[in-house]
């Protein structure tokens, strides 16, 4: 009998069917959100583990860690990529058709500028750039073309993650690669709409993954009093942050900076930032250094910033754009000086600690008791742990003539003339470049000036250049990006 001819099944292809956006490679869902794309902050788990979809690379100086790359949309994580992509859309539209228009993008987080809020004051809706640019009025919406990129939830600034920042960070970085030269031309900057609790703290880690060479300038913005107040600073302030970035892009400065106060306040630095009130107009100061710019004289004074002006005498063609994304949680813990508290205790609690640093935030003077000094040594030691001593306050002096003050760095504590939350954001951007090398690390929070974080009469502690010469001639910038966060392998 002939052998039957099999007939072949014919196999259907399924479709392939785009991941959404809130999935990573694997097509797990993002920490935080459900099947639906919903996002819930109160369920976000920023130690979760992902496939990343967007590029990466790896640094010399840290060849075990996959950096992301801050140019690449996919690496982002809870904004929608989509309304990203189409504020440079908008963006590039306005600057067709109303080229004499300065251009802004405003990224909404949350916060009570950018909010309104039911009865309960539960957030309901974010405010469009549209609607700030007609609520704050003096002909802005003739000067400004500003489109909006919202945070895929409005989110509480107390419930920031850094992983949120390094989100935004991305998104900047993307948007400003993306767009034509002319409409780069007509570029002011970012408005990030955020609340204020954590205003300075997220702004300071902003900076540091952005860098000093940043190509653009940051406003965060803040109020106190919502758009649903009679009496609010939500338009003065929104006002001011829109004519700041037109003066930093006409002075050809760059930075990132917090603006708010109203006409009292003017742009602070977030890195020496601290907040004085949450009732009245004026939230931040920077004690101890001068405002960038000053709202009280409508910024007829201009730029004040030390260390813009010596960037730009001493940067080189070297020195590129390359932001350092990190997320996850900080490797850094706190003790303050208090009196009454047993060194036995502090002892225990060191011990048990699984940190690469400690910070102490003094007393006034740079002082702390000497027992309680000695047990978090002797527990920092046996742990591998740096100690760094912050003051209270950004004023503070260690160059004073106290026994208490020499017995600090007698017993190894490295003192710092920097804020608890700029120490924190330096050490994470440290730890992705010099991974677990502590002389690094520590050079790079005592012995440089990354993006204006030390006061303007420092100079790099002695102790801490000798200690970096000595050790296999350690050399590192002392202001600037250091060139090891630049070097990528092939």
């Amino acid at each position: 009998m002939p052998k039957k001819r099999l007939q072949k099944k014919t196999v259907r292809k399924t479709p392939k069917v785009p991941a959404a956006w809130f999935r990573d490679a694997s097509g797990k869902l993002y920490s935080g959100f459900d099947n639906a794309g919903h996002f819930l902050f109160e369920h976000y788990d920023p130690t979760a583990p992902i496939a990343m979809k967007g590029k990466t690379f790896r640094l010399k100086s840290n060849p075990h860690v996959l950096q992301e790359d801050a140019f690449d949309i996919e690496n982002i994580r809870i904004i929608n990529p989509e309304r990203i992509r189409e504020a440079v859309a908008q963006l590039e539209k306005i600057s067709e058709h109303e080229p004499e228009k300065e251009l802004v993008c405003m990224i909404t987080t949350g916060g009570t500028i950018a909010t309104t809020y039911d009865e309960n004051g539960v957030a309901q809706s974010a405010t469009s750039a549209e609607y700030l640019l007609k609520f704050a009025g003096s002909g802005l919406g003739h000067r400004f073309g500003v489109v909006t990129v919202p945070f895929h939830r409005l989110t509480p600034s107390s419930q920031m993650e850094i992983d949120y920042v390094a989100d935004t960070v991305i998104a900047m970085t993307w948007i400003y690669t993306q767009l034509s030269y002319h409409t780069r031309s007509r570029f002011a900057g970012f408005i990030i709409a955020h609340g204020t609790d954590t205003l300075n703290i997220c702004a300071t880690y902003a900076q540091i993954m952005l860098g000093p060479n940043l190509p653009f300038s940051v406003a965060y913005v803040g109020a106190q009093k919502s758009i649903t107040h009679k009496i609010t600073d939500v338009g003065i302030n929104f006002a001011y942050s829109l004519n700041m970035l037109s003066e930093f892009k006409r002075n050809r400065k760059n930075t990132v900076f917090i603006c708010s106060g109203g006409t009292q306040g003017g742009a602070f630095s977030p890195i020496g930032a601290i907040r004085i009130s949450d009732t009245a107009v004026n939230i931040f100061d920077c004690p101890g250094r001068k405002k960038l710019m000053n709202a009280s004289d409508f910024m007829l004074s201009g730029i004040t910033s030390q260390f813009l002006n010596e960037f730009q005498r001493t940067s080189t063609t070297d020195d590129v754009f390359q932001p350092i994304i990190f997320r996850g949680y900080t490797n850094v813990a706190t003790i303050r000086g208090q009196v009454g508290v047993n060194p036995e205790e502090l002892f225990q609690y060191v011990s048990h600690l699984d940190k690469v640093a400690l910070v102490l935030v003094a007393y006034g003077s740079f002082s702390f008791n000497y027992q309680q000094i000695d047990a978090i040594m002797k527990a920092a030691e046996e742990k591998d742990i740096l100690v760094f001593a912050a003051n209270q306050f950004p004023t503070g002096k260690f160059n004073h003539v106290f026994e208490e003050t020499f017995y600090l760095t007698k017993k190894g504590v490295i003192p710092v003339q920097i804020l608890e939350h700029a120490i924190y954001a330096k050490i994470r951007w440290a730890e992705c470049v010099y991974g677990e090398d502590r002389k690094k690390i520590k050079f790079f929070v005592a012995g440089n000036n990354f993006v204006g974080e030390q006061p303007d009469d420092w100079t790099p502690p002695l102790e801490v250049i000798e200690e970096a010469e000595k050790n296999d001639g350690l050399k590192m910038r002392i202001i600037g990006q250091p060139t090891e966060s630049m070097e990528k392998l092939p």
